[in-house]
């Protein structure tokens, strides 16, 4: 779950009449060829005078709409049509279009804890295997790429799940999940639901074995339906010695790609946002989309040794030195269809 710096997020609505266009790129495509039936902005100059009843037919340049910040009206050197964009005014591209800095973002990232791990114990072995996550044991990043990834987020539009780039839109896909991480995205949807402090108590007593004392202890140092990972870790290495273990074969009928990829979306949609401090989720997930897409980006060396019926991700290698944000601004800046 991403936080937020205390501001109350607003994002208005579409105040014009009519069928409303799906929020495509062929839509603003279409919009910006001034197709009919895709409504367009009015904009009506200093020197023209409108009666409250007439409209501006005559399409007008994208560098003259006027600089109002109202509901509707158009931004400079943003979208021009709001139906699309519904949420920019709260973005963290208006923020820096007008010359402010959207200050730190917090990275949320476990991939060194989650390394030390180390291998499967015999006992969960065939858990996991069947379970479909067994790529993931040994491959997430040790170290975040904040800088890179800062970048992207503030290309990511939550109307569209998808980055806005100079040479058009694009997004993170399922088979990029698939062929990034080498889990499943074909099988049954993971439902998603909310937890309390009630209900996240059971798993841990019905399945980990936890007396409901100890489980009630820990949810409330995290304050919250979740646990920290250092007592998992530490739960995990005495159970696995008891081999008492229920049955977990229904973990390997979900398609955990499809799960991890809409969290991700979540969490960027939140993350766009100018008042947003912490972005959550698998970062190595989009971290090594970047590379993978962009290769001229980010601090990575190759992995000599790569084997390709390996997850793709496993072809990079990542260390402590992070990129800068103004220089990846600039590299997507001048990004192009070649590149």
């Amino acid at each position: 779950m991403a936080r937020t710096r205390g501001a109350h997020l607003v994002g208005g609505e579409s105040s014009q009449q009519g069928k409303r266009i799906r929020p495509t790129a062929s839509a603003r495509k279409r919009a910006c060829e001034g197709d009919v039936g895709v409504p367009r902005v009015n904009v009506v100059h200093e020197h023209q005078h409108v009666d409250d009843d007439s409209v501006v037919d005559e399409p007008q340049n994208f560098g003259e709409v006027q600089e109002e910040h109202e509901e509707g009206a158009a931004y400079p050197e943003g979208p021009y049509d709001t139906s699309l964009l519904t949420s920019y005014s709260d973005h963290v591209a208006f923020l820096l279009w007008q010359g402010e800095d959207w200050g730190e973002l917090k990275l949320i990232s476990h991939g060194k804890k989650c390394n030390k791990l180390g291998v499967c114990h015999p006992n969960v072995e065939e858990f996991v295997v069947n379970s479909g996550l067994m790529p993931l044991c040994d491959i997430s990043y040790e170290y975040a790429d904040k800088g890179l990834i800062y970048a992207f987020v503030e290309r990511w539009h939550r109307e569209t799940n998808s980055f806005h780039l100079p040479v058009g839109e694009m997004t993170v896909t399922l088979d990029d999940v698939s062929m990034l991480l080498h889990v499943p995205i074909i099988r049954q949807f993971c439902p998603n639901v909310p937890l309390d402090n009630a209900s996240a108590m059971a798993p841990l007593i019905e399945l980990l074995g936890v007396d409901r004392a100890k489980a009630t202890t820990k949810l409330r140092q995290c304050r919250g339906p979740r646990v920290r990972l250092s007592w998992l870790k530490d739960l995990y290495e005495d159970y696995c010695e008891t081999e008492q273990w229920e049955d977990l074969a229904p973990c390997g009928g979900y398609a955990w790609g499809v799960a991890a990829l809409v969290h991700m979306y979540e969490q960027l949609g939140d993350a766009c946002f100018a008042y947003t401090i912490q972005l959550a989720g698998y970062p190595t997930l989009l971290q090594s989309w970047i590379y993978e897409h962009f290769p001229g980006m980010g601090r990575k060396e190759m992995v000599g040794n790569y084997d390709e019926t390996q997850p793709r991700m496993a072809r990079f290698r990542t260390g402590r030195q992070i990129c800068y944000v103004r220089d990846v601004r600039v590299q997507i800046d001048m990004l192009t269809y070649d590149g």
